[in-house]
């Protein structure tokens, strides 16, 4: 006969492990930001921005791709309009004080975005727009918030628009509008500040 003790045993461990797995799907559904870790019997949640545990059953194209684009999860991606607009624009080539698909500089992208994804009405050069902002410091940066540079000059002569995980979408003077990460040697280098519209 089987001592009481060892169904007490294997109660235990199935009630825990039933525990452990609703705990992972409620943490999941809610939050969608956290990853659930019981690798090498550890068990930890840590945030993750990886689009592997963060997959959305009802994404739709433009969120996958954007979210594997920024490596963040599907869920991340919200605000359609403005990966709508980016997607619109991508690729658009570099014109200076162009403001048409045929051509656009970097404050005009910026303030071309603003009013169509924000109704934010701003107009002027990157150090103008520098000028309506709130400093920012990169670690508050938040989506639609702007990102300038200083390239080569003493004065701000650069902008683009912050989405998340580091990456903002520009006009670049090479690329035309692009995606590109603070991260980047060349951006690290420049970065002035991050701003908040006032």
């Amino acid at each position: 006969m089987i001592p009481n003790r060892f169904f007490l045993l294997i109660s235990f461990i199935l009630a825990t492990s039933y525990l452990h797995v609703s705990a992972q799907d409620t943490l999941i559904d809610l939050t969608h930001l956290y990853h659930w870790d019981n690798t090498n019997g550890n068990v930890d949640f840590y945030k993750d921005s990886s689009s592997q545990h963060e997959s959305n059953p009802n994404a739709s194209a433009l969120q996958k791709k954007y979210s594997a684009l920024l490596h963040v999860g599907e869920y991340s991606i919200t605000n359609i309009s403005l990966f709508q607009f980016i997607d619109d624009w991508y690729g658009t080539p570099y014109h200076y004080s162009g403001n048409s698909k045929s051509g656009i500089d970097c404050s005009g992208f910026t303030a071309r975005l603003q009013l169509d994804v924000f109704q934010k009405t701003i107009s002027g050069s990157a150090a103008s727009l520098y000028n309506l902002c709130e400093p920012l410091k990169k670690n508050e940066l938040q989506e639609g918030d702007l990102v300038f540079f200083k390239i080569g000059k003493s004065y701000v002569s650069h902008v683009g628009v912050y989405l998340m995980n580091g990456y903002f979408v520009h006009a670049s003077t090479q690329a035309g509008v692009i995606i590109s990460n603070l991260s980047e040697a060349y951006y690290t280098k420049y970065f002035f500040s991050g701003g908040r519209l006032k």
